[in-house]
């Protein structure tokens, strides 16, 4: 299917295990259900594509084109989205353990309840984003950019946050962070819902993008 241009296709529940879909056109396709393992969708055209509850275990989806996509509870193991654009993309419930997600574009995305265990998410642009209860235990956040984002009731045990732009980002209590790394946070312009005195705690708006 390398390059083919299908607007509106219907995949759902398909088995496309290994298929190959690089710089295909899939403007609004449904694949809810599909099975996408080690599937090559690179640089795909994958505007507003529906992967709900999706098995994208292994899959390719490096520089593709996925504004407003959702994911909700799709299964993204070891998934490379490296230099992939998700602008206003719907992560929620999405299992992103040990994915590669460097420089990939996770503007205003929603990805609350999302799991990131040990994902790789150097230079990644996460501006805006809504993460609230997720998980980035031992993730690699470095000189990435999370500003504006929402990261209360957030594990970052483990995370490495060195370089990190963490101006306005909102973090909560317990989240497995230093007293220390907490400090120094702070400095960065990183503000806590524990902080004395601070009325900038306004819960970001879910992003858009077909939701």
């Amino acid at each position: 299917l390398r390059e083919v241009y299908i607007k509106r296709a219907s995949f759902i529940g398909a088995n496309l295990s290994r298929a190959y879909l690089g710089k295909a056109g899939l403007m609004r396709a449904n694949f809810a259900e599909a099975d996408l393992s080690q599937a090559n969708l690179k640089e795909s055209y994958l505007l507003e594509a529906n992967f709900g509850e999706a098995n994208l275990e292994r899959a390719n989806l490096r520089s593709a084109y996925l504004a407003g996509a959702r994911f909700s509870g799709a299964n993204l193991k070891a998934a490379s989205l490296s230099q992939a654009y998700l602008l206003g993309a719907d992560l929620g419930r999405a299992d992103l353990t040990q994915a590669n997600l460097i420089r990939t574009s996770l503007i205003r995305a929603h990805m609350s309840a999302a799991n990131f265990i040990g994902a790789d998410l150097r230079e990644a642009n996460l501006d805006g984003a809504y993460l609230r209860r997720s998980n980035f235990s031992g993730a690699d956040l470095r000189d990435s950019c999370l500003k504006r984002a929402n990261l209360r009731e957030v594990d970052l045990s483990g995370v490495n946050l060195n370089g990190a732009n963490v101006v306005n980002t909102m973090f909560g209590v317990g989240i497995g962070l230093s007293e220390a790394e907490k400090q120094d946070l702070i400095r960065r312009g990183a503000i806590f819902e524990d902080t004395p005195g601070d009325d900038r705690l306004n819960p970001l708006p879910v992003a858009s993008g077909g939701r």
